[in-house]
């Protein structure tokens, strides 16, 4: 089976929700399941079904091969009845294995079962590979036998070895006298509307309905469910009238997660449930409620694989009582079936940019070098843009003409910034609309973000008149600006100098409510604007204050637009509240970052910690803009490319700077260039690499460790393309698919 490695716990006795997820919980004590002699099956390597059976309790164990255990209490640990393996393996689509997830009563007194199962033989040679997918089995004597009715969820099964397939890892009975099932696997959902789950009535989650068959369809993620999720076990909360979905991510497997939702498609941001300490990790997470797996209730039992294991099975069983507090009325829903029934379009949310594993995810944060106001990108820019990168962050000097060229093989003595002055020359707001909607002409797919200051009150936005307004602005040493002492001023020193600016007082009233209005007016205005990347400047952190005020202001922003992206750069971790977020310095532990206003020591640049940014953004199902600055495109940012492929998940994509301006000619920008490696850098947008257009594939699974020296770690894709680095180091090795080699070195 798709396996989280399993590397375990140390118990949390209470947890609480954030006041943004409107639930509230707490944990009781761990127990550990004690297993009953002779005992064969493993336990846990998946969800488990468990259910009231008359006067006892009916359940079903499973590692490939599914035992039936019939007993009392909460957990039956009688042997096995019979002795010997109720489901195993088959001869075709479940040759290596059928994992019994869960079985339902049906109007017959039938069960019907939906079991997870594996093919590991492929017709072509090659290396070992697991072909997974979805079935359906029926039992008319109480499970004692079953009988393989067919495929539910599949895909078509390559010649070649492939790790892949699809499947569900969990399924409930559809709520509220709802007619079928409902199942999820990884991101997505599946639906059959048939009393007995038929094979050939499901139908996957595909662009906001049930619309994509679920033999040979095709799937697309639920809101705000990240791709990166694992194992997602769901109940019915039949007390809170909530759907609630316990998950861990691929490549962190010391967590467990919890999200809610009113209708079972539209989900929470995921909260941490429970994290182990290393080297204890925690897996296959799922609810039990009162009379069986499918509902949980306002008390129910948390159940969780560990290891490693106190006894002699591969992992523990872990339990404890759940109890849920209150659910908020904002997040009851009077019918939660109605969009599992209707399948209406998905209401707000972020977009999701579009992501291929085919090459090294990218993105790029730009502005146009063209030296005037009125000349927009050059076409054949324009076009290498939009055919090349996913997403397009349009830089604070776009058409500013802020590097200007005199010599046609690089910069000359007049190289510098030739900023402007609005509203004489108009205002950069204006410029980004027209850069947006002339890339959106070529490729509408491609998502366009604009820049903006959080801090910074920058002179040429429009939004910044604002500042003038008396207890809005900062001076020079974020102190308040008096109303009669507006000549104080901020320089942007090299940026811009000879240019003077305030910073935003967020503590202010008026400026949060300044900044809402201007990101409504800016994207209801400009469809072409898919949202905004906000940046932090000197005074952002000059008190707690400031930066709590900042931070709500950010939050503030996507909760008024919630279709469109809030990219945030922040050292506040853990955050939540926008939809994306940038890390300007992703694994660079060779430099030491200090906070500009305080001295002190800034955020942890190392490859581990740049790893454990993206698992949690993976987590909350963030989007994810990893980005090394001011390096020559050599060892160090081959270093960051290769720590960003050990962490990467789909929405997170990859970007760096260069370190100079002028020589060496690497660097140079040449504003005739229409592509890469003249342009773009930095004095343009960032570097772009060779190894950007290698191949790559989607991964085989988490990034896992060697055994190696400073944390090192390996990582394998579908191409064929592999990379080792360590994480709390400096070496590193790509070997891509088409034979070429990368190394730190």
């Amino acid at each position: 089976m798709l396996r989280p490695q399993l590397l375990i716990l140390s118990a949390v006795p209470c947890l609480s929700w954030t006041k943004e997820t409107a639930l509230s919980f707490t944990l009781g004590p761990e127990a550990l399941m004690t297993y009953p002699s002779p005992s064969p099956y493993q336990f846990p390597d998946a969800a488990f079904s468990v259910q009231d059976d008359g006067d006892a309790r009916l359940m079903f164990w499973s590692d490939g091969t599914t035992y039936r255990v019939r007993g009392t209490g909460l957990f039956p640990n009688s042997p096995p009845s019979p002795l010997t393996p109720v489901l195993g393996s088959g001869t075709t689509y479940d040759r290596n294995g059928n994992w019994l997830l869960a079985a339902f009563r049906v109007a017959n007194g039938d069960l019907v079962a939906f079991t997870h199962v594996e093919d590991h033989s492929f017709d072509c040679p090659g290396s070992y590979a697991e072909w997974n997918a979805g079935a359906v089995v029926s039992s008319s004597d109480d499970g004692v036998t079953w009988v393989r009715d067919g495929l539910a969820i599949s895909d078509p099964k390559p010649c070649t070895p492939t790790f892949g397939g699809t499947g569900y890892s969990s399924i409930i009975s559809a709520p509220n006298g709802a007619p079928g099932f409902i199942a999820y696997g990884g991101c997505t959902a599946f639906r059959s509307t048939d009393a007995r789950g038929a094979p050939g009535s499901w139908q996957r989650w595909k662009d906001g309905s049930f619309s994509s068959p679920g033999v040979n369809g095709s799937s697309t993620c639920l809101n705000g469910v990240s791709a990166n999720v694992c194992c997602p076990t769901v109940t019915y909360n039949s007390d809170l009238n909530v759907f609630i979905m316990i998950s861990t991510t691929w490549g962190l497997n010391n967590t467990l997660f919890i999200a809610t939702s009113t209708d079972g498609l539209d989900w929470a941001a995921p909260q941490m449930l429970l994290q182990a300490p290393t080297p204890r990790a925690i897996a296959y997470g799922q609810l039990i409620g009162v009379s069986n797996s499918s509902v949980s209730g306002r008390v129910s039992t948390l159940a969780y694989a560990a290891a490693p294991p106190t006894g002699n099975k591969p992992r523990d069983f872990v339990y404890r009582n759940i109890t849920f507090a209150s659910v908020t009325p904002a997040l009851r829903a009077s019918s939660p079936m109605q969009r599992i029934t209707n399948n209406p379009m998905a209401t707000a949310s972020p977009p999701r940019i579009a992501f291929s594993w085919d090459t090294v995810p990218v993105f790029q944060h730009l502005a146009s070098v063209n030296g005037s106001l009125s000349t927009p990108f050059p076409p054949a820019r324009l076009a290498w843009l939009a055919s090349r990168f996913p997403v397009v962050v349009l830089e604070h000097a776009h058409a500013m003409g802020a590097w200007a060229y005199n010599g046609p093989s690089g910069p000359d003595s007049t190289w510098g910034p030739k900023p402007f002055l609005p509203p004489n020359s108009g205002y950069i707001e204006d410029q980004f609309a027209a850069a947006a909607k002339a890339i959106k002409a070529l490729n509408k797919s491609v998502t366009v973000l604009y820049y903006q200051q959080i801090t910074g009150a920058l002179p040429y936005y429009r939004a910044s008149s604002a500042v003038t307004t008396a207890g809005f602005a900062l001076d020079a040493n974020c102190q308040p600006v008096r109303a009669n002492e507006h000549q104080e001023t901020i320089t942007l020193g090299d940026i811009l100098p000879n240019y003077v600016t305030y910073a935003w007082d967020h503590t202010a009233a008026g400026v949060t409510a300044n900044f809402v209005s201007a990101f409504k007016n800016m994207t209801q205005s400009v469809p072409a604007i898919d949202g905004t990347f906000i940046d932090t400047a000197s005074c952002y952190s000059s008190t707690q204050a400031q930066q709590d005020a900042s931070d709500a202001t950010v939050r503030a922003m996507q909760a008024a637009v919630p279709d469109k992206i809030v990219g945030f750069h922040t050292e506040s971790t853990p955050f939540s509240g926008a939809s994306a977020y940038m890390d300007y310095t992703f694994a660079e532990p060779s430099k030491k970052r200090f906070r500009k206003v305080t001295g002190k020591p800034g955020k942890d640049t190392s490859g581990k910690a740049a790893v454990e940014w993206l698992d949690a953004n993976a987590a909350a199902g963030a989007i994810s803009f990893a980005h090394i600055g001011d390096v020559d495109g050599g060892a160090d940012q081959v270093y960051s490319l290769a720590v960003f492929l050990a962490g990467a998940y789909d929405q997170a994509y990859f970007a760096f700077s260069s370190a100079e301006k002028t020589a060496p000619a690497w660097v140079q920008c040449d504003p005739a260039a229409p592509t890469w490696p003249a342009y773009p850098t930095w004095c343009t947008g960032q570097g772009y690499a060779a190894d950007y257009d290698r191949p790559l594939g989607a991964p085989l699974g988490p990034r896992s460790a060697t055994g190696g020296a400073r944390d090192e770690v390996t990582r394998s894709f579908a191409s064929g393309t592999r990379v080792t680095v360590e994480l709390s180091g400096s070496a590193c090795t790509i070997a891509w698919a088409d034979g070429a080699t990368t190394t730190c070195a």
